[in-house]
């Protein structure tokens, strides 16, 4: 979404050429004209794999330069335990990040307004440019409107990596980052971890 953000302006139409549908998508089709700012919807709330090669193929001249330009980013952030291949995060041997990665990571990605806003939203209806397709996106994030505080981020599961969740959540104006990686119950994981954590830790003002 950063790289995204850096390359296309969110109201630029995507025409879409390619459709990954395995295993989550926000039901894009080959064909579909959807504004960038629809798909980062469809990325960050559905977590549609569809939108995450839409974007990285009309963002960049190839998906595989895009990935170069994730992995830049990543250079750049100084994110030195993480490696891109793919735009979706399936498993690969040469995919791979860190919790301390994730978290650094998730910091700078919600300091950016658009995308603080979309990953807060539990559920939201888009459409095509020509407003004659609908998509319903529902947030798979279950802890957002549960946890009170929580306002975010980002789900994960492959194979591989089992149950994946990055979480912000903030409670009298201070804020904390939770990861919590292969997991085989992320949301009672996180939900645990966040509240361990303001049982637990104070905050000193110098």
């Amino acid at each position: 979404a950063l790289v995204v953000l850096e390359r296309c302006d969110p109201d630029q139409p995507i025409t879409v050429t390619y459709v990954e549908k395995e295993p989550t998508s926000m039901g894009l089709e080959t064909g579909d004209i959807v504004s960038v700012r629809a798909l980062l919807y469809g990325l960050l709330v559905a977590s549609g794999n569809d939108a995450a090669f839409a974007l990285a193929a009309s963002c960049a001249p190839t998906t595989g330069e895009f990935v170069k330009e994730m992995n830049g980013k990543a250079r750049e952030l100084n994110l030195k335990n993480t490696h891109f291949t793919n735009p979706a995060g399936f498993d690969d041997p040469a995919g791979y990040t860190t919790s301390y990665d994730l978290a650094y990571l998730a910091r700078i990605a919600v300091a950016n307004p658009l995308i603080s806003k979309i990953v807060s939203t539990k559920s939201t209806v888009v459409t095509t440019v020509s407003q004659n397709k609908t998509y319903y996106l529902e947030n798979i994030n279950k802890l957002l409107g549960d946890v009170e505080g929580l306002s975010g981020i980002k789900t994960g599961q492959t194979e591989g990596s089992l149950e994946v969740l990055v979480t912000q959540t903030t409670r009298n104006d201070h804020t904390i980052v939770t990861v919590v990686l292969g997991s085989e119950d992320r949301f009672e994981d996180s939900r645990n971890l966040i509240e361990w954590a303001f049982a637990n830790h104070q905050w000193i003002n110098p």
